[in-house]
Order: C-alpha cells, then sequence, then structure tokens
C-alpha cells in the first residue's frame, strides 16, 4: 500500500484501491488510470491522499523536497530525520515518521 499525497498524484499512475471522499463517496475505483480531470476531482472533494499500485509504503518515507527553496522546512525534515533516525527499523515507529513527514510537507504545500 503506496498512500501519497495529493499534490505528488500525477496522470498515469493507478489506484490500487478506490479513492473516497471525506463524506465516504467513492470517486474511483481501485485500477483507474488517473487523469488531470481526476487529480481537479479529488482536490475538489477534499481527498488528501491516494493508494497508488507500484508504491510501496516505505517509498513514501522519502518526500521530495527538490524545487523547495525553503530553508525552514529543509531544516524541521533534517530535524524529523534525525529525531526518527533511531527507530525507523520498527514498523510503527516507521510509519509515524511518514505521517509526520507527510504532515510537514502539508503545511507547506498549503502555505
Amino acid at each position: 500500500m503506496g498512500l501519497i499525497n495529493i499534490a505528488t498524484v500525477q496522470s498515469g499512475m493507478t489506484l490500487a484501491s478506490p479513492v473516497f471522499s471525506p463524506q465516504g463517496v467513492m470517486l474511483l475505483r481501485e485500477g483507474t488510470n488517473i487523469t488531470v480531470r481526476h487529480i481537479f476531482l479529488f482536490k475538489t472533494w477534499g481527498v488528501l491522499e491516494a493508494d497508488i499500485e507500484g508504491i510501496e509504503a516505505r517509498d513514501t518515507m522519502d518526500i521530495d523536497i527538490t524545487g523547495f527553496n525553503n530553508e525552514e522546512l529543509i531544516s524541521r525534515q533534517q530535524a524529523l530525520e534525525h529525531r526518527f533516525s533511531a527507530v525507523l527499523d520498527n514498523e510503527i515507529m516507521a510509519e509515524i515518521f511518514r505521517i509526520a513527514k507527510k504532515q510537514l510537507m502539508e503545511k507547506f504545500l498549503s502555505s
């Protein structure tokens, strides 16, 4: 399972599971190839992430920050990685790290 932020979903990716709105409305079925229109639909309905085929949960830990010239973001990401560096071999802690990193990115993407 590879949940990724809607901001990183690209046209041509394939859904590994259905996408539901926060209200529980199914927007797309699993196996659907995503288009630009679908991404717009997700954003319109307030969907924050999608499960994408070919992406494993561990892959989502390495969020790409290239293109961000924000020293504060880079500094906070490095501090977060330092805090979790000794416990990433624990599956639960790795998931907590992934969520914390995702929230950090969402904060900067929305600002």
